[in-house]
């Protein structure tokens, strides 16, 4: 079967930019080091093993993995099928960098700009509820997947706690919850993840009512199945809903050849059964595959970059 490839450089450049969770090394992290302190926990949020020092970064900023990556990102350009030990030994070794668990994954987030963007909505009070109990660091709190997993039962709780942890520190993020909230979300929300959490079980199903009348009005991929995925996953058996974003689309063109996960139920669906099959084979549930490719992702746009630039 013949890949299909991302649209030209020009499209991608212009689309806009989302807000990871995390930033994977080295992208963010060489950008500061020089302008502020060596910062171990932001390492350490990130994924990567724990190092005390500014030359123990240097030996691992730059992962054995990415030239197997870069390798795999040249052949679909070539429309060449990769080796097939490649696509496993990749995302083994990305896994294998982890310092915490997929559900120890978290992200630092302003809950007190969010608070005070938010006065005066019913979200306030989700906002309170959401951050109370998480780690503090000067005015940033710490929010993890398994805190947005905690408030699932409680579903205008589980929206603010799901873009919370999507938008990170982003200063906009309060804003687009906001909009999104719009004035029917007291009602709506609810039913919304109600309904996600009946079609967990099917991507497809999970794609209609995202993209269906059920869906709230402007919430694209990227964030509705963030909110599917913290809704509907089932942690114990390992599969479910999974997140669908810019990087994790453009990992699963270089290792399985489709573009784009983001833009019909078919490919969502093909994404879904593939890092389920892969996370089987690696050994692993099939959110820490999504993860993984969440960590390839700006690796393979780097390669993509530079191949149509003619570097």
């Amino acid at each position: 079967m013949t890949a299909t490839l991302p649209p030209d450089l020009s499209a991608t450049v212009r689309t806009r930019r989302s807000a990871p969770a995390c930033t994977p090394v080295p992208d963010a992290i060489n950008s500061t080091l020089g302008r502020k302190p060596f910062n171990e926990a932001y390492l350490r949020l990130d994924g990567w093993r724990r190092v005390s020092s500014a030359a123990q970064f240097d030996a691992v900023a730059e992962p054995t993995w990415t030239a197997s990556l870069a390798d795999v990102v040249r052949r679909r350009a070539a429309s060449q099928q990769p080796a097939p030990s490649a696509i496993p030994g990749i995302l083994t070794e990305i896994v294998g960098h982890w310092v915490e668990a997929t559900d120890q994954h978290g992200v630092w987030w302003d809950a007190a700009a969010w608070r005070d963007g938010l006065a005066g909505t019913p979200l306030v009070g989700a906002v309170e509820r959401v951050a109370d109990g998480l780690t503090l660091l000067s005015d940033r709190t710490l929010i993890t997947r398994e805190h947005v997993f905690s408030v699932r039962d409680r579903p205008i709780d589980l929206f603010v706690a799901s873009m919370a942890w999507g938008y990170g520190l982003s200063g906009y993020g309060w804003y687009r919850t906001r909009a999104l909230f719009g004035r029917d979300g007291s009602a709506q929300i609810p039913r919304l993840v109600g309904e996600l959490q009946e079609s967990a079980g099917s991507p497809e199903r999970t794609w209609t009512v995202l993209r269906g009348s059920q869906g709230l009005r402007g919430l694209g991929p990227a964030f509705g199945t963030k909110i599917a995925y913290f809704a509907g996953y089932d942690r114990t058996e390992g599969c479910g809903p999974l997140i669908a974003d810019r990087w994790t689309a453009w990992s699963f063109w270089a290792l399985a050849g489709s573009w784009d996960i983001r833009a019909s139920a078919d490919l969502y669906r093909r994404y879904v059964e593939t890092a389920t099959s892969w996370a089987a084979e690696v050994g692993v549930r099939s959110d820490d595959l999504e993860r993984a490719l969440f960590v390839a992702g700006p690796h393979v746009l780097r390669t993509w970059r530079a191949l149509k630039s003619g570097r």
